[in-house]
């Protein structure tokens, strides 16, 4: 039974659908990007961002306590990324099991293709606490823009 529990929804939509979740849980998402120091085994994050619409909150590797973080995490009910259902979140989870809430994943990049957006979130990396805060401030953007669009492709269909 759904009763406000998006947990209900895992399962029930595809990954690539998981952005028509935004606009109902879009007051509940919390924006959600990693820089780590590679993609390998021994390799781990340096910089975890979130944004919840308004605040950001950035958990560099030397301050990071597991439980506060999962705790912050706890309150939302939609996680939104760009590239994060291939990177972020399998790069959490492996290092880090149950840290991220068993909640939607609306991945940007999934629907950013499909209306002719294409690269990656920012061409050039610069690995600075600014550039993570607005790639999560920016992401938002991107997702409301995308939604948008999508919903504005789908009703002129019909």
């Amino acid at each position: 039974m759904y009763n406000f529990n998006s947990s209900y929804f895992i399962g029930l939509l595809p990954q690539s659908e998981m952005w028509r979740l935004y606009d109902f849980f879009r007051e509940d998402a919390v924006f959600l990007d990693i820089e780590a120091t590679g993609i390998y085994e021994k390799d781990d994050f340096f910089m975890i961002g979130l944004y919840d619409g308004i605040n950001t909150k950035i958990t560099l590797k030397n301050n990071f306590d597991y439980k506060k973080l999962k705790n912050e995490l706890m309150k939302y009910k939609l996680i939104v990324s760009f590239n994060g259902s291939s990177f972020d979140a399998p790069f959490l989870n492996k290092r880090y099991p149950g840290l991220l809430p068993k909640i939607p994943h609306f991945d940007v990049k999934s629907i950013a293709g499909r209306i002719g957006l294409s690269g990656g979130l920012k061409e050039i990396e610069k690995l600075l606490v600014e550039y993570n805060e607005d790639d999560v401030i920016n992401l938002k953007k991107v997702a409301d823009f995308s939604t948008k669009k999508l919903k504005g492709d789908i009703h002129s269909i019909n």
